[in-house]
């Protein structure tokens, strides 16, 4: 089991969410799991009337993106990190 978060780590996820911010970037910038950041900002996302979060859906792991850039920067990461591997299984015969 994790360790717990601090009241003000916390209220900092909380703050960033309600600024728009993606569960990714936050998990980025605060240095926790994104499952964190869902678990602390699961009341906030509700209280709006969603019942999921809404936006685009990367199928493969069932991620959702609340835009487009943020759907788009997480594509380009994983072609870069495919690239990565596949440069490194060429090398490495």
């Amino acid at each position: 089991m994790g360790k717990k978060l601090s009241d003000d780590v916390k209220a900092k996820i909380k703050s960033m969410r309600a600024e728009g911010y993606s569960y990714s970037k936050i998990a980025q910038e605060i240095g926790v799991s994104e499952a964190s950041v869902s678990y602390v900002v699961r009341d906030i996302d509700r209280s709006k009337g969603e019942s999921k979060p809404v936006g685009y859906v990367l199928k493969e792991r069932e991620r959702v993106f609340s835009s487009d850039t943020d759907f788009l920067a997480e594509a380009i990461v994983r072609l870069n990190n495919r690239v990565d591997r596949l440069e490194r299984i060429v090398n490495s015969k």
